[in-house]
């Protein structure tokens, strides 16, 4: 498990479709709005943005077979101290 080094919160590092790493917060929420897709378990995970009208079929689906949630943030969006470690 990795830890945030300014919250000491619980992370996994993501890749987007473009190549940029991304911390994600590593329990899915209610209101999340990223899809992990893992390729193998020694590659990090792909990090896909859900438009909204997506995020409600995929909350849809999610309760129909029994999981609570399959959405993750971002921890940029949920670190007290995320402005330190973003790029300018």
């Amino acid at each position: 498990m990795i830890i945030c080094r300014s919250c000491g919160a619980p992370i996994e590092w993501a890749i987007t479709p473009d190549g940029k790493r991304i911390p994600i917060d590593v329990q899915a929420v209610e209101d999340g709005n990223i899809l992990l897709s893992h390729k193998s378990l020694e590659e990090p995970p792909v990090a896909f943005v859900q438009s909204k009208s997506n995020i409600e079929i995929l909350r849809s689906q999610a309760k129909l077979s029994g999981q609570p949630h399959v959405l993750f943030k971002s921890h940029f969006a949920t670190c007290p101290n995320a402005a330190k470690h973003r790029k300018k």
